[in-house]
């Protein structure tokens, strides 16, 4: 590579006779294609214009607006050609009506705040069980289911009264039965044991009599004298003792049949007895409740 020095560059041809690098005919072509380019494109690009002059804007759609109610603008919010959004208030009006729509409210209040003391007035009644309210004017209604409740309340203490005495009564009866129950065992006792006590004596002297003509059959018979009588009373005592046997055990038996049947008795009136009182008692616990609600 040959190296040139200033001087020799003066006058010389050698920038114009040299050929250019390839890369700056490259970016040539390039910057010409741009231009044509944007040439081209001015023709499809759309383009906007301003134009500097006084006018006015109308809608396509018109809208009317018309109240729910009739009356006069009080106030108005949105003055003509205001943008306003949706839901909010345009203008105000009055129907006229506002005052004594006022007067009613407040009439109505005061009709309320009565009522709530007569209110109080009625429950303080009902829990006290005194009636508290006027018997005339607004308090009068009210003053009658008072009264009313409070003879209700009156009738079902009297019934609940009564309900009490009625299973004291029959408390009392209750245990009546039982020791009639008692005494009837003790009776029962008692008798059986006197009539077996008898029986037992009449055996034991009968046993003790074939005893003594035993005794004597037996010394007849040694004797060689006639043993026909004492046999014969011996058979008599024989069936005396036979009868006492049978008798002794017919009067347990009856006694025991007695007894069962005097009990049977008896129970069947106590459980019918406690039947009543348990009745009795839940209808004054259901009757309490009714009370209560």
């Amino acid at each position: 590579m040959k190296l040139y020095n200033k001087e020799e560059l003066k006058d010389s041809r050698l920038f114009f006779d040299t050929t250019p690098p390839s890369y700056l005919s490259w970016l040539g072509f390039f910057f010409v294609g741009v231009l044509v380019l944007g040439f081209l494109s001015l023709r499809f690009i759309p383009k906007n214009y301003v134009v500097r002059a006084q006018g006015t804007i109308e809608a396509n759609d018109k809208a009317y607006i018309t109240p729910l109610a009739n009356g006069h603008v009080v106030e108005i919010h949105k003055q003509e050609g205001e943008f306003a959004k949706k839901g909010e208030k345009l203008l105000t009006l009055s129907a006229g009506t506002e005052g004594v729509q006022e007067n009613e409210i407040t009439k109505q209040i005061e009709e309320l705040k009565q009522k709530q003391v007569i209110f109080d007035k009625y429950e303080k009644s009902l829990n006290e069980k005194t009636n508290y309210l006027a018997s005339k004017g607004k308090e009068q209604e009210f003053y009658g289911k008072v009264a009313y409740y409070l003879s209700q309340v009156q009738e079902d203490k009297r019934q609940e009264n009564t309900k009490t005495e009625s299973t004291a009564e029959k408390q009392k009866e209750l245990a009546k039965l039982e020791e009639e129950i008692e005494k009837i065992k003790e009776d029962n006792h008692t008798e059986y044991s006197t009539q077996i006590s008898r029986k037992n004596n009449e055996l034991k002297r009968a046993k003790n009599k074939k005893e003594t003509l035993n005794n004597q059959l037996n010394s007849a018979q040694k004797n060689n004298e006639d043993t026909s009588q004492i046999k014969v009373e011996i058979e008599t005592v024989d069936e005396q003792i036979r009868t006492l046997n049978n008798e002794i055990e017919d009067s347990t038996r009856d006694a025991e049949k007695k007894l069962e049947t005097d009990l049977k008795s008896k129970n069947d009136e106590i459980k019918t007895k406690k039947q009543e009182i348990k009745e009795l008692s839940s209808q004054s616990q259901a009757q309490s409740e009714n009370t209560k609600q």
